[in-house]
C-alpha cells in the first residue's frame, strides 16, 4: 500500500503528476528497431511492405513536427536494449539504411506475440559437436580452436563456464576449467565494474591458493579486446560432492595437452593429468537442424535471423538476430557474430 501525505501547499495537479509518474515506472519497457524516417507516407508504405515480404514484423508511427509529419519506420518489440541492438545491427544495409534501437512507442497489440531478451551473451567462434539439457542446465560440448581441445560449456542459472573432465581413480575427479575474470556480461559493463569484479575474484583466489595476486595475474590468459580468464584445476570426492580447489594454475604460454593448459604446482603434490578422459555431462551429438521445436513454438534460421512461428495461429516473425542452435520452453539460443547469444522468449 501506498500512502501519499498532501499537504496544503500542494495543488492536485502535482498529485495527478505524482500518480503518474509512479505508474509510468512501474510498467515494462519495450524497444524496437527504427529504420527509416521520412515525411512520405506512401513512401514508408511501401518500405514497411517490403520490410513485411522479407519476415520483418514492421509497422509505422506518425509523429508531427514544426515541419509537418513524420513517418517512422519500425521493426519489432523487445523486452531489452542489448536484444533491438543486436537486431538493428543484423538488419544493416537492409533497404540502404542504417537502423538503430529506440525507445517504443505506438507498437501494435498483435504485432509479436512474444518480446525477446538478451539474458547473456559470449564469444564462443569454437565448432560445436554436442548441445543436450540436463534439468536446468543447458550443456554445449565444443571442439576448441583455443586453450582446452575439446570442452564443455554449461549454461546453469545464465552462468557459463567451460571445462575439461579428467578421472582420476574411482572416487575422484579432477577438472580443468576456466575462471573468468571480468563479469559475465562484460560487453555492456563499465571499465569500472569490471575492475571491481577482476580484484574480488583474484582476492577470493589468493585466500583459497594461498599464493600472491602477483602470482595468479601471471598465469592469466587474454587474448585482444577478449575476457580475461584463469585455468583452475579442482578435485571433487564423487561420493561425498566435495570440491577442493588444488593449488595449479594453467601456463598461458605453454604446450597444450589435451586437458587443457599444462600446470604450475604451488606445492609439493604434483598430479599428472594422463589419465583418460571422462565422459561426464558432455552433452548428445550435435546435427544442425532446420527447425527447433517446443510445445509453442517452431525456429528456424533465416540468413542472419532466427525466424519464429506460434504452432497454433502459424503467425511467422524474425524475433532475433542470429541462427537457431538451441530452443527449450521460453530460452533460445543463437549464434551470431561469433557469440552465443541467450534469449528469454515473453
Amino acid at each position: 500500500m501506498i500512502n501519499l501525505l498532501v499537504k496544503n501547499k500542494l495543488s492536485k495537479t502535482a498529485l495527478v503528476l505524482l500518480f503518474v509518474l509512479f505508474f509510468a515506472n512501474s510498467l515494462a519497457i519495450s524497444y524496437t528497431v527504427q529504420v527509416i524516417a521520412l515525411s512520405s507516407e506512401a513512401n514508408v508504405k511501401l518500405l514497411e511492405e517490403r520490410l513485411r515480404d522479407l519476415g520483418f514484423p514492421a509497422y509505422t508511427i506518425t509523429v508531427p513536427t514544426n515541419q509537418g509529419q513524420i513517418f517512422r519506420l519500425r521493426v519489432g518489440s523487445f523486452a531489452n536494449r542489448e536484444a533491438a541492438q543486436k537486431y538493428a545491427q543484423a538488419m544493416q544495409g537492409i533497404l540502404d539504411s542504417a537502423p538503430v534501437p529506440q525507445l517504443a512507442e505506438g507498437i501494435p497489440l498483435d504485432l509479436v506475440p512474444l518480446e525477446a531478451k538478451t539474458i547473456a551473451s559470449y564469444p564462443i567462434e569454437d565448432t560445436i559437436v554436442g548441445i543436450s539439457s540436463d534439468k536446468d542446465r543447458i550443456i554445449i560440448r565444443i571442439q576448441s580452436l583455443g586453450s582446452f581441445k575439446e570442452a564443455s560449456y554449461i549454461i546453469e542459472d545464465f552462468s557459463f563456464n567451460a571445462y575439461r573432465a579428467v578421472l582420476k581413480t574411482d572416487d575422484k575427479l579432477l577438472r580443468v576449467y576456466s575462471k573468468r575474470l571480468w563479469p559475465e556480461v562484460y560487453p555492456l559493463d563499465s571499465t569500472t565494474e569490471r575492475d571491481a569484479f577482476y580484484k574480488k575474484t583474484i582476492s577470493e583466489l589468493v585466500n583459497k591458493l594461498g599464493i600472491t595476486s602477483e602470482e595468479i595475474a601471471r598465469h592469466q590468459f587474454a587474448n585482444a579486446n577478449a575476457e580475461p580468464f584463469l585455468v583452475l584445476l579442482e578435485q571433487i570426492d564423487l561420493n561425498t560432492k566435495e570440491v577442493k580447489l588444488l593449488k595449479a594454475l594453467g601456463k598461458p604460454n605453454s604446450r597444450i595437452t589435451e586437458y587443457g593448459p599444462e600446470l604450475d604446482w604451488f606445492d609439493s603434490e604434483v598430479i599428472e593429468l594422463k589419465e583418460k578422459r571422462a565422459d561426464i555431462e558432455l552433452g548428445s551429438n550435435y546435427t544442425p537442424k532446420a527447425e527447433l521445436k517446443t510445445d509453442t513454438w517452431i525456429a528456424s534460421s533465416r540468413d542472419k535471423f532466427t525466424q519464429l512461428e506460434i504452432i497454433d495461429t502459424k503467425q511467422k516473425w524474425l524475433v532475433v538476430a542470429g541462427q537457431v542452435l538451441w530452443a527449450q520452453d521460453n530460452l533460445l539460443i543463437t549464434r551470431y557474430q561469433g557469440r552465443f547469444e541467450i534469449y528469454s522468449l515473453k
